[in-house]
């Protein structure tokens, strides 16, 4: 048979509303790639007069699957084809006034075309207002069209549906089957009367009064009449006639090829239908395979060979074979096999516990019944979808929703991954994707992780929760997003590392992450740990932290040669930090961190120790643990190692009274290199900075010096440091962030300290004694007053 059929269709023009409904019989088209176009004639280049693709609102222009159903062993595919009023008004006109106008269609499924035909617009009377008027009157009959002629190669039922049957990659006239199959069942039926008015008790009795080719009936013992062909050895089986009680047992359903569930048609005994033919069990089904099929998904008791079917809900892990009874050693390879055949698209899992332990290098696209939570204890998973044992995900795209893996105490006495989905090779992962997602740990010492990602150009965790092992959640992806992580217990809550460089690594960039709640237990030593082990890390943006049970909050570590950047960590509520609070340390770099709103309460070491970066700390609030005086007098510590220090509005406060009297900041780094500002409710102590002293590195051969102001003592003291030779024009006269200037008689101090000449303009704003460029030398200064306008050089 050809591949293409012929449709012509008729529309109104003018209609409010023009949809068709074809109905396709063969292959179950969910998610099958529709589309159709209307030209004037095949070959008729440019754009379509409409082009019209697969949609899913009943509303839309387009082609719509509105369902599909396992009727009779076949797929049967209720689709629309929708077609605007403001399109087929915008069709052309053809002839005279009152013909119909005569274009092309064709209609394609899954890249092959299957329908070809006319398109007639119907002349309509109504709402013909605008039609074109330069078109002769028409004398005679008019060619206004009808509906499409008997000489169409689809029969249009009477409910106007076009009913094609696809069988492979034939499309037939349903009619003619539908006729075929009337024609034998007519026949059927006069040779089953036939041999039921020969009845006997038995087959050989039946034989034994019948001749080759005469028919008979006979009894099976449970009320169900068995049709016979006499043979020359015998005789065959033409029909039977079931009982209602027949098809009420516990067997009923086989008698007709359907099984109550996918454990019974497993078991059955049943002889092979032949290739193509359907199966059924419960909801689910199967299409036979051959004889010699060495893929097949399933082999019942009676060696009949099966391939799972799809649903449109997804390719169901019982249609393997997988179920909550079986081991880890036989689901595992089940579970392989359906992912392998999926290539990519949905699997579920029901509300149930099935063991798994297992690697797999495939795409996974899995989602459960429920996500589960962890009891009371941390021992097991409970309550949702469960893979009991240990996974290991190592393909380019992984997609886990609703469901859990449990390596918890209550299955397991050692320790092993729960979620483990690590890209292999190194970085070659595209997209790493966890919603509603569990995974549990055996043990806080075990060296494994809850939920590990790496290796992936894209991961986004949404509502994940991991508990115990070493490593809650260890995620070493770039382009990641989370929302909603939950760490219970385990002895890193969330470490975020890049140590990318084979298997088994990955390497971190560009995170933002928000809504984070750490449960830590006395096992907990890090709230959230930042390390750059041999590589780089730059852009990490995480807000909305809650931490207690923790011996450190917050620790950022960079190893020798590597450097984190543009790191900031905002909005964090921590309670009961045995350590620090806050740590950054390594001996790398850090630029531009930035760590903004924190309260801190029941510390039980340093509030922050800063011992690398760029450190900028913002609106930050610590309180030692009741009766501690654990480093009271220096609760924060600016070492000698950054290379900036600045903060803006801090209190520190010894928490009921204990400890010392004033919990003091420490400042070890030059003072030059310090910023206090906004509230400041603590000591300082160290080297301490002068009011309104401020140091300023200058490249380049021009340059404008920008003064740190103090308006107590109403002078400032601005540090130059050029790299070469370098000239000074203007001497800013607003304050920072504002537009105010300084006050008259405001006296600006500049100190030249490098070896590099230091020239000051007597122009624009600055007014030298000579009236003429002034040199400051090595180490020397230079004084000027504001007087309103300009700054004047004192001495």
């Amino acid at each position: 048979m050809g591949t293409t059929a012929r449709l012509d269709l008729a529309v109104w023009r003018n209609d409010d509303v023009y949809e068709f409904s074809l109905r396709v019989i063969g292959p179950n088209l969910t998610g099958v790639a529709m589309r159709a176009q209307i030209r004037l004639a095949p070959d008729t280049p440019g754009v379509p007069l409409a082009d019209l693709a697969l949609v899913s609102n009943g509303n839309a222009e387009g082609i719509r699957l509105v369902s599909s159903a396992l009727i009779d062993d076949a797929w049967t595919n209720d689709v629309r084809i929708r077609i605007n009023k403001s399109t087929r008004q915008a069709l052309p006109y053809g002839g005279e006034v009152g013909d119909a106008a005569r274009l092309a269609w064709a209609f394609q499924i899954a890249g092959k075309t299957r329908i070809v035909g006319a398109l007639c617009v119907l002349a309509h009377t109504i709402d013909s207002d605008s039609a074109p008027s330069n078109r002769p009157i028409g004398y005679g009959s008019s060619q206004a069209g009808s509906a499409p002629s008997g000489a169409a190669t689809l029969t249009i039922g009477s409910d106007d549906a076009a009913i094609l049957k696809i069988d492979g990659a034939d499309i037939s006239i349903a009619a003619a089957e539908s006729a075929s199959r009337d024609r034998a069942a007519a026949e059927l039926a006069a040779a089953t009367a036939l041999a039921a008015s020969r009845y006997f008790p038995t087959r050989a009795a039946g034989e034994a009064a019948s001749t080759t080719g005469q028919l008979f009936s006979t009894d099976d013992g449970a009320g169900n009449l068995i049709y016979y062909r006499r043979t020359a050895g015998g005789s065959v089986e033409i029909g039977r006639a079931l009982t209602p009680a027949s098809l009420a047992a516990p067997t009923g359903p086989a008698l007709v090829g359907r099984f109550a569930s996918v454990s019974a048609l497993l078991a059955s005994t049943d002889s092979a239908r032949g290739q193509a033919k359907i199966w059924q069990a419960g909801d689910l089904s199967y299409v036979e395979a051959a004889a010699d099929a060495a893929d097949q998904h399933l082999i019942t008791a009676g060696g009949v060979k099966l391939y799972a079917m799809p649903a449109a809900s997804g390719i169901s892990a019982e249609a393997f074979g997988i179920s909550p009874l079986n081991t880890a050693a036989v689901n595992t390879p089940l579970f392989h096999k359906m992912w392998d055949f999926a290539a990519g698209r949905l699997t579920r899992i029901g509300n149930a516990r099935y063991k798994y332990e297992g690697s797999y290098a495939g795409v996974v696209n899995m989602q459960g019944d429920r996500m589960p939570s962890v009891n009371t204890g941390r021992t097991a998973l409970e309550n949702g979808s469960v893979l009991e044992g240990y996974t290991n995900f190592s393909g380019t795209i992984v997609i886990l929703r609703d469901l859990g893996v449990d390596h918890g105490s209550g299955a397991f006495t050692t320790g092993g991954d729960a979620v483990k989905i690590s890209a292999s090779p190194y970085n070659s992962g595209r997209l790493a994707l966890l919603h509603n997602v569990v995974g549990l740990g055996r043990n806080d010492n075990d060296g494994f992780h809850g939920i590990l990602v790496e290796g992936f150009a894209k991961a986004v965790l949404n509502n994940v929760v991991g508990s115990t092992n070493q490593y809650c959640f260890a995620i070493k992806s770039r382009n990641v997003l989370f929302n909603g992580l939950h760490a219970i217990g385990g002895q890193n809550a969330i470490i975020l590392k890049s140590d990318g460089s084979s298997a088994g690594s990955g390497s971190l960039a560009s995170v933002a992450g928000s809504n984070v709640l750490i449960e830590g237990t006395a096992n907990t030593v890090y709230g959230i740990r930042i390390l750059a082990a041999n590589q780089s890390i730059s852009n990490l943006a995480i807000s909305g932290v809650d931490m207690s049970s923790v011996g450190y909050g917050v620790v950022v570590e960079t190893a020798a040669g590597v450097a984190i950047s543009e790191l900031l960590i905002s909005n964090v509520n921590a309670r009961d930090v045995r350590n620090f609070g806050i740590q950054t340390g390594g001996a790398g770099g850090l630029y531009e961190a930035q760590f903004s709103n924190f309260n801190m309460v029941d510390l039980g070491d340093y509030a922050a120790q800063f011992q690398v970066g760029n450190i900028k700390l913002n609106n930050f609030y610590g309180s030692l643990k009741a009766g501690s005086t654990a480093h009271a007098a220096t609760m924060v510590r600016a070492e000698a190692t950054l290379s900036a220090f600045s903060t803006n509005n801090m209190e520190l406060v010894e928490n009921y009274g204990a400890g010392a009297a004033n919990p003091a900041l420490y400042l070890a780094l030059n003072p030059l290199l310090t910023r206090l500002s906004g509230e400041m409710r603590y000591a300082v102590e160290g080297n301490v900075p002068e009011p309104g002293t401020n140091a300023q590195a200058v490249t380049g051969s021009t340059a404008t010096l920008n003064l740190l102001p103090d308006l107590r003592s109403g002078r400032s003291t601005c540090i130059v440091t050029p790299t070469g030779a370098t000239t000074v024009t203007s001497i800013n006269q607003a304050m920072p962030g504002t537009t105010t200037n300084y006050p008259r008689g405001y006296i600006a101090t500049v100190m030249n300290t490098s070896g590099s000449a230091l020239t000051l303009a007597s122009n624009g704003n600055i007014r030298t004694r000579a009236d003429a460029d002034l040199v400051v030398g090595i180490n020397k200064t230079a004084s000027f007053m504001w007087l309103g306008s300009s700054w004047h050089q004192v001495n």
